[in-house]
């Protein structure tokens, strides 16, 4: 049977949370009327849900062309991305790959730009939050759900046959506990973090890899 190493993106790929970095390299690249910027930040103070945030800080950039925004992110790719990859987590996908796993990125980032991943590095599967536009515009929305938790979940089974791979022999790599029930499916739960001990909501028979970073 086939085997699958299956990764997070932000904080276990990459060094920090790609959408903040995406919506700050927008809003220092483009003009946000005062204003509108002031608005955006007072109802973030008052929302915890994720989606309603990310739809908050995009929301000034309702009606841009797809195509003024297909040039923003390979911009942001090339000038964010590709400079804050995780070496050490880089060379465990490359070792994965080359011992014939199929190689799986799923990220509560955005898919615009994580889809120039395939220039740098071997990926056989992405999945991972969209945009929505509609006649070539922004509509200023995430389309659907965010791919987070159990959405995250939900959007690989519905993507991924796993029958196909022997699950006892494959890999999760992951920052975060809204992946638990992803790292559940494997034989080889891996937990990405930064600090010396594993975090507490971490079962002890899991791997921990420490990073020695800074952002």
């Amino acid at each position: 049977m086939e085997k699958i190493a299956i990764f997070d993106f932000c904080d276990t790929l990459y060094h920090g949370q790609s959408f903040d970095h995406f919506i700050l390299y927008l809003y220092q690249n483009f003009e946000v009327p005062f204003v509108k910027k002031k608005i955006v930040i007072l109802s973030n103070l008052f929302t915890k849900n994720t989606l309603n945030r990310k739809n908050n800080l995009l929301s000034p950039f309702k009606n841009l062309s797809k195509e003024k925004f297909e040039e923003i992110f390979l911009q942001f790719y090339n000038k964010k991305i590709k400079i804050g990859f995780n070496a050490k987590i880089i060379k465990l996908l490359l070792q994965h790959k080359s011992n014939n796993y199929k190689i799986l990125i799923a990220s509560g980032g955005l898919y615009e730009y994580l889809k120039y991943l395939k220039n740098d590095i071997p990926v056989d599967y992405l999945i991972a939050t969209k945009l929505y536009f509609k006649h070539n515009l922004f509509t200023g929305k995430i389309l659907n759900k965010e791919c987070l938790g159990k959405n995250k979940m939900d959007m690989i089974k519905n993507n991924i046959d796993f029958s196909i791979y022997n699950m006892n022999a494959s890999y999760v790599y992951t920052d975060h506990f809204s992946d638990l029930n992803l790292l559940r499916l494997v034989g080889h739960p891996m937990i990405v973090g930064k600090n010396d001990k594993k975090p507490t909501w971490a079962p002890k028979n899991y791997q921990y890899i420490k990073n020695n970073y800074t952002i």
